[in-house]
């Protein structure tokens, strides 16, 4: 299939390429263990108008967006949320899209649009329930897997498709590690304040000082109040 290229100047600079000769087109379903329809970047500024993007019936692909720098408004499951920097959103095929990009400051987003015989099982390794939304606390390799398999499908070399699969394998597996580790992070977080969690949720009619409660939990105040707030 021909490699199409387009840049999408009416929202500052963005790259996509597409295998087949419809660019986006969200009708294509591939019987391949792993396919991508499409990946890039888009820019957006100050000086660019914003624009929003709107697909009230989905897609009938997957797609992820990472948010690199600055932030966007979304429609998750009907309601709006600000989601910024370091947010990772997976729509999956028929979920609304509905979102658009700050543009009063620079933003910055990653996507990639993918099917395939494989993606369910792969995906499951993110999540295994119908979370959208997840947070990356260093996801730039988001972006080096997402130019690299842009690259890939632009010079279009030998055994590009299965360069780009594999590609896509380790970015999902990077992302399901990133997910993993930040999770185990906030749980070991949520034991070390157990000592005080419990008081205030069963002996709520002690009045114990921060002092007293950042001892209880081995921490100093300032540190108690500050992973406390978080």
């Amino acid at each position: 299939m021909p490699i199409v290229s387009q840049t999408e100047k009416n929202i500052g600079i963005g790259l996509r390429i597409v295998n087949g000769t419809n660019p986006f087109n969200s009708d294509y379903v591939s019987s391949d263990p792993i396919h991508i329809n499409s990946c890039g970047y888009n820019l957006f500024d100050p000086s660019i108008k914003r624009v929003e993007i709107s697909r009230p019936a989905g897609r009938l692909d997957y797609q992820l967006i990472y948010i690199q720098e600055g932030k966007g408004d979304f429609i998750i499951q009907g309601k709006k949320q600000v989601l910024s920097a370091g947010s990772l959103i997976l729509y999956t095929p028929g979920t609304p899209q509905v979102y658009s990009f700050h543009n009063s400051e620079r933003t910055i987003s990653y996507f990639i649009h993918f099917t395939g015989e494989w993606i369910p099982e792969l995906l499951k390794t993110i999540s295994s329930d119908n979370h959208m939304v997840f947070s990356l606390e260093n996801g730039l390799f988001f972006s080096d897997c997402i130019l690299k398999i842009y690259r890939e499908l632009q010079l279009h070399a030998y055994n590009y498709d299965l360069m780009c699969a594999s590609t896509f394998v380790e970015l999902i597996t990077t992302i399901s590690r990133s997910i993993k580790t930040y999770s185990v992070q906030l749980e070991q977080t949520d034991n070390a304040f157990a000592p005080a969690l419990h008081i205030m949720n069963n002996q709520f009619h002690k009045d114990l000082s921060i002092e007293e409660y950042a001892d209880l939990c081995g921490m100093s105040p300032y540190y108690f109040v500050h992973k406390f707030k978080e």
